[in-house]
């Protein structure tokens, strides 16, 4: 593993308007890392990796992104369904490289193979399923090279075989490619399948912070154990 980070957050605080999202959020992942933020609805999850991808300024505190290049693979594929697959992976590289159409063409098969659909090039979205739309949307964001993957919510909606499938594909690509990702999800088998380490965000900042091992089995940490065991009571009230 690097010693440096690919990704640092150094104290990050933000607040919209009145109300406080994020109380002093530091946070680092070294090449090779998948790091799953979980929390409760609305404790600032999002807003982390928005930060990570300069999407959102905090209001003070130090980010750092050792990555010219960031892939961000959203919720929903966000394909634009007039387009063909390769036709939408393409459509990212023109608007943001100036790479020749050959070497276009070139990482357009390259970043379908990684995820194993390179079958389904010439189709329309709307022809391939939804589990097959998300790694499209994943193979459109591998496409540009980045050292630093950001997920939200990879597996959400997907029936458990295809959400082990692709959580197969994406520890297989981060581990081939060396990555930095930062994951958010829910879904409890995502995290176990998939993250090296665990953050758990509430009310503004990391409550808890360990090896995915370490969530999983540890008995005496309050947070940890309340998620997993989907328990009421315990120190995060809903």
């Amino acid at each position: 593993m690097s010693k440096k980070a690919l990704i640092e957050l150094k104290d990050i605080h933000l607040s919209f308007g009145d109300r406080k999202i994020l109380n002093g959020v530091s946070l680092k992942v070294y090449p090779g890392e998948i790091a799953a933020i979980l929390g409760p609805s609305g404790a600032g999850k999002s807003t982390i990796i928005k930060i990570i991808a300069g999407l959102l300024e905090p209001d003070s505190g130090e980010v750092i992104v050792r990555s010219d290049k960031i892939g961000f693979a959203f919720q929903y594929s966000a394909l634009f369904s007039a387009y063909t697959v390769k036709e939408n992976i393409e459509l990212v590289l023109e608007q943001t490289t100036n790479l020749p159409y050959k070497e276009i063409n070139e990482r357009v098969k390259n970043s379908l193979k990684m995820v194993n659909l390179s079958h389904v090039q010439d189709l329309y979205p709307n022809q391939i399923s939804g589990g097959m739309q998300k790694r499209v949307g994943i193979a459109r964001a591998l496409a540009i090279d980045p050292k630093v993957m950001l997920y939200d919510e990879p597996s959400a909606g997907l029936d458990p075989i295809v959400a082990h499938k692709l959580e197969e594909d994406l520890t297989r690509i981060n581990s081939e490619k060396g990555l930095a990702s930062v994951l958010i999800t829910h879904e409890l088998p995502t995290i176990k399948n998939l993250a090296t380490k665990v953050l758990m965000l509430f009310e503004g900042e990391f409550v808890y912070k360990g090896t995915t091992n370490d969530f999983f089995y540890n008995c005496a940490e309050p947070f940890s154990v309340q998620f997993r065991n989907r328990r009421l009571a315990g120190p995060i009230s809903v």
